[in-house]
């Protein structure tokens, strides 16, 4: 009775992240978007399909009638991490010209998978059934025919994880070049795929360990529910943040102002050198427009400023950088954390409030900020504030 509770629990588990994947790849279909990185999007979502229906095929026991599909999943699996790579890349991408002959690279993995277990896939159907129809341990392998598929699901491992690193360091390059352009980097700083990359991590790992582990242990039942409601949980988390991510830049001229970005010092400055007299007329403007507020725009921007000021983007980023060794985004975020204390010592306003007054979009980026130039948090600058007011109030 508790193992068809079970296996039914993990039956209805496994079709509804079919059915999320397929939502998903349906409406991306159905948005008939243009962008490269939603095709590469649909292709994760496409290879995630491949692998619910394999649990679907050992589950439903449709290997008693198509056993030809058995370890078909298995190059699928291949395209999971460089099609999400794919993705981040192409969403990240500054110039969006893309050149589809240097991503066929990226299907090699793919194509080894196949060849992997090509000679397994050419195996008799009928010897295949008798094979899986008999005890586990009751069989000797058939050399590469039948150790082809093991040693793909093995490297594959590795595959991933180096997908994955490139992955991060796309994403710290990408953080470091919107901090020199945009004031707050709420939905354009990826945080969702650095923790859908932790996930990942997380469940290529406990297949592979699932994978070589007995039977006895592998196939325990509330085990599998586990680890199916975690990948069920985390399809779905991906799948919406993934369709509803916008797009970073909104123009050509914000891409090309943040490929600017992406150039080291030496690259950007080598010709543009500048006379002390025009740094300090710069920093005087500089100083001249955050004075008026202009800060408190949550919608900030380095061309914002640059339109201000009547100082071109390159000018402002070559000042920042060089003269005050200071971002954009750090430097605007400076005056803000500057007017949200002269708030907080002068009215007794709500933190969020202030936050929002001074140009902040949430809590959270108002108190990283906030510890990040003042060593501590906006409570405990308020406490401390509190404290000291009453000391006066006793010293009196």
């Amino acid at each position: 009775m508790q193992a068809n509770l079970e296996n039914a629990i993990q039956i209805l588990l496994i079709g509804t992240s079919f059915g999320v994947c397929l939502f998903m790849l349906i409406h991306l279909v159905w948005l008939k978007r243009s962008k490269s990185s939603s095709y590469y999007l649909a292709i994760f979502f496409i290879a995630n399909l491949c692998n619910q229906f394999d649990e679907w095929f050992w589950h439903l026991k449709i290997w008693l009638f198509a056993p030809w599909l058995t370890n078909s999943y298995i190059p699928f699996l291949y395209l999971l991490a460089p099609s999400f790579y794919l993705y981040v890349k192409h969403l990240t991408l500054i110039n969006q010209k893309v050149h589809l002959r240097r991503e066929l690279k990226h299907l090699l993995g793919f194509g080894v998978g196949t060849m992997m277990c090509m000679p397994y896939f050419l195996l008799d159907d009928d010897i295949k059934l008798t094979r899986l129809s008999s005890p586990p341990g009751t069989l000797d392998h058939l050399g590469l025919i039948t150790w082809g598929p093991t040693m793909a699901l093995f490297l594959l491992l590795p595959f991933s994880f180096a997908y994955l690193l490139v992955i991060t360091q796309l994403l710290t390059r990408h953080l470091h070049t919107i901090k020199g352009y945009f004031s707050n980097i709420e939905n354009r700083d990826l945080s969702w795929v650095r923790w859908s990359v932790i996930a990942l991590v997380i469940s290529f790992v406990v297949s592979v360990v699932r994978l070589f582990l007995p039977p006895e242990y592998s196939e325990v039942g509330w085990q599998n529910i586990v680890f199916l409601c975690f990948e069920l949980i985390w399809l779905l988390i991906v799948g919406v943040l993934a369709v509803n991510q916008r797009p970073i830049y909104a123009d050509s001229q914000e891409s090309e102002v943040a490929k600017s970005n992406t150039e080291s010092k030496d690259e950007k400055y080598q010709n543009s050198p500048m006379h002390d007299i025009d740094i300090d007329r710069i920093k005087s403007k500089l100083t001249n427009a955050m004075s008026e507020g202009i800060y408190a725009d949550p919608n900030l921007t380095l061309r914002k400023l640059s339109d201000l000021t009547g100082v071109t983007e390159i000018r402002i980023s070559q000042v920042l950088n060089t003269s005050m060794s200071v971002g954009f985004y750090d430097f605007v975020n400076s005056w803000r954390i500057e007017a949200a204390c002269i708030e907080m010592r002068q009215t007794n306003a709500n933190l969020l409030e202030i936050a929002f007054a001074v140009g902040f979009n949430s809590r959270s980026t108002f108190n990283q900020a906030f510890k990040k130039h003042m060593g501590n948090t906006p409570s405990s600058y308020r406490k401390q504030l509190s404290n000291t007011e009453y000391a006066k109030s006793n010293v009196k």
